[in-house]
């Protein structure tokens, strides 16, 4: 949810007469993708319990409001989100054909769970610490729920035809991450080097 309501906010914004690279145009991402991790936080959750649909999210009309409360000369005042360390692995490939491959493995939070699938060597995730205990919260753990989770491997498309298989490490930057390496790639034209050193 974070790259598409982001980018829908930054369509919102001067955004694209800025030219590519000045801090002013970063400034503008970053600003999105603290007001779409707000909404990640407030209103994500398995489908069945969402409270606010996703198209309610993304109405124009509400969108539109958001990107008119940010600053253009000073930061927001919304809270910073505190990283953890992580220990994700993400990897891509391609061969000559057009087969491409985008991959993202992530025990999360450490070691995982600490268990260990007896004989095998296998560690468990716990992607559960995704849910919040707040009683309530359209996020709340109980049985049968999807958790939020970052693994985000992407492919990028264009008229049908793979362009290219791309994701980033980092927690809760992933989503921030796969809006810069779209931006930088499609928008700002970089290569492949260039954007994933800018993202």
């Amino acid at each position: 949810m974070p790259p598409v309501t982001s980018h829908a906010i930054l369509e919102h914004l001067d955004y694209e007469v800025l030219p590519a690279g000045p801090v002013r145009r970063m400034r503008l991402e970053i600003e999105a993708m603290r007001m779409a991790f707000g909404d990640l936080y407030a209103h994500n959750s398995a489908p069945a319990t969402m409270r606010m649909s996703v198209s309610d999210l993304l109405d124009m009309q509400r969108l539109t409001a958001l990107a008119n409360t940010i600053e253009t000369s000073a930061a927001s005042p919304r809270a910073r989100v505190a990283l953890t360390s992580s220990g994700t692995v993400y990897l891509c490939a391609a061969d000559k054909e057009g087969r491409i491959v985008s991959y993202i493995q992530s025990n999360y939070r450490g070691f995982g769970s600490g268990l260990v699938v007896p004989g095998t060597g296998i560690a468990l995730q716990n992607r559960g610490a995704g849910f919040t205990l707040q009683p309530g919260h359209a996020n709340e753990a109980a049985g049968g729920k999807l958790s939020s989770h970052t693994i985000l491997p992407g492919f990028l498309f264009k008229d049908e035809t793979p362009v290219m298989a791309f994701g980033v490490m980092g927690a809760k930057m992933q989503s921030q991450g796969h809006v810069q390496m779209v931006i930088h790639s499609v928008v700002e034209g970089f290569n492949r080097k260039r954007a994933v050193k800018s993202s």
